[in-house]
């Protein structure tokens, strides 16, 4: 944390969105490798009811909690209203994404509902916070 203190405010505020997609891709890399290479390390059915719920709910609770979280670790100040900030405008384009033709209704909108829900969290633990 003493290196992050060290870098200027105006150079956190332009790393604040880049860090948080930056995050979020690498995690949601990490994630689908995970849950692609689980199957052939346990005897896992990959198209499951199980895996498909997993991949559905998990992968985009924990994107929406780095996304918003690492924004607002990354932040200066107004840790709060980074969140808040942050989070209308990821809940936006989730919102969009549901425009986007699906191949599966439903496991998307679990997948937008679970992704809402994370950022909810770090919104909540960061007013809660403060």
């Amino acid at each position: 944390m003493e290196l992050l203190n060290r870098i200027p405010n105006w150079i956190r505020w332009i790393l604040v969105p880049i860090a948080s997609l930056l995050s979020a891709a690498i995690l949601n890399i990490l994630m689908t490798l995970f849950y692609d290479v689980l199957p052939y390390l346990q005897p896992i059915d990959p198209d499951s009811f199980g895996m498909k719920a997993l991949k559905s709910s998990f992968v985009p609770l924990m994107t929406g909690l780095v996304l918003v979280g690492t924004g607002v670790v990354v932040a200066p100040r107004y840790r709060k209203t980074t969140s808040i900030v942050l989070g209308v405008i990821y809940v936006f384009l989730a919102g969009v994404s549901m425009l986007i033709p699906p191949q599966k209704v439903g496991w998307q909108l679990i997948s937008v509902i679970s992704y809402i829900v994370g950022i909810a969290i770090v919104i909540i633990g960061t007013t809660e916070e403060l």
